[in-house]
């Protein structure tokens, strides 16, 4: 159900045209909800529910929607790099049961998002510039 569910919000934001220089802004703000709820349902005592949105966050939005590839090439690969590694590092978290851990590190990844969304907008990087393994 998940999956279906973040299927259709890919589509959905695929399908709306992004208004004028806040694509990625938006798509940060998919994936923060979906950071957000990864941290509801570790702290409900669900981490392996709690692992997939964290995965499912990564691959199925900020990697498929190219908001990584964009980082790569707008900001460097090691800012792209470090981004990708918080998302490694909050499923490792999850795993472990660390709630304080997993709070500080999920208002992070989510900060650091909004910060790359707008930074793209305000480079004015097109949504639909990068190709499949660009």
């Amino acid at each position: 159900m998940t999956r279906y569910l973040l299927l259709v919000g890919a589509i959905l934001l695929a399908a709306v045209p992004a208004h004028a220089g806040d694509h990625w802004s938006q798509l940060a703000s998919a994936i923060s909800a979906e950071i957000a709820r990864a941290e509801a349902l570790a702290r409900d005592g669900k981490p392996d529910e709690a692992r997939k949105t964290v995965t499912e966050a990564y691959f199925g939005l900020f990697e498929s929607e190219k908001m990584e590839a964009a980082l790569r090439k707008e900001v460097g690969s090691k800012h792209a790099f470090d981004r990708e590694k918080q998302f490694g590092d909050l499923r490792k978290l999850i795993a472990k049961g660390t709630l304080g851990g997993i709070r500080d590190l999920a208002a992070a990844l989510q900060s650091g998002l909004a910060e790359d969304g707008k930074a793209l907008d305000a480079a004015n990087v097109p949504a639909h510039v990068f190709a499949v393994n660009q």
